[in-house]
């Protein structure tokens, strides 16, 4: 088990492509359930993220952790900006996966061009540029939808539902 936090400050090799897209849904997923049961986190960062099996052959699992900031939503009259609480849950989503954009633009070569050279290994050396680009691309459109979500639930007044049910729309897997 390691913080999130710490895989990145170290470029962890172990935060491959794969790695990051099942964190992602994760905590998308863990996010929806919170919300589901109207809880918001309040405090979705690289912090708060706990990833067991870091390492290169294994399957990772992210864990949402740190609830110091939690809140648990009874009602609209008993909180009344619930709604803005819920798009600050997305916003951190956000900012995550503004951190796993920058993450997967320090991991490219250099050299992203595609090479027809085989010779001098270039060809895996591509294939990871693609990787990288990719997993960089799918975050990057999740991070757009996630915008989209969020104007869509700021004239919601009753039910925090519907938008969860907006976010697990967001992130679907990449073959």
């Amino acid at each position: 088990m390691v913080m999130l936090s710490d895989l990145l400050s170290s470029q962890s090799d172990h935060l491959t492509p794969k790695a990051i897209m099942r964190i992602v849904q994760d905590i998308e997923n863990a996010i929806k359930s919170l919300h589901n049961y109207s809880i918001i986190h309040g405090d979705i960062c690289p912090h708060s993220i706990i990833v067991i099996n870091p390492y290169k052959d294994q399957e990772v699992k992210a864990l949402l952790g740190n609830f110091t900031s939690t809140q648990m939503l009874r009602d609209a009259l008993q909180f009344p900006d619930y709604i803005e609480a819920f798009n600050d849950d997305l916003a951190c989503l956000k900012k995550l996966c503004e951190v796993f954009v920058v993450y997967c633009v320090t991991k490219m070569p250099d050299n992203t061009c595609i090479s027809n050279n085989s010779d001098n290994g270039s060809d895996v050396e591509d294939n990871k540029s693609s990787e990288w680009m990719t997993i960089k691309n799918w975050v990057v459109t999740g991070f757009q939808v996630i915008d989209i979500v969020i104007s869509n639930c700021e004239g919601r007044s009753k039910d925090i539902h519907l938008c969860s049910d907006d976010i697990a729309k967001t992130f679907k897997p990449v073959d």
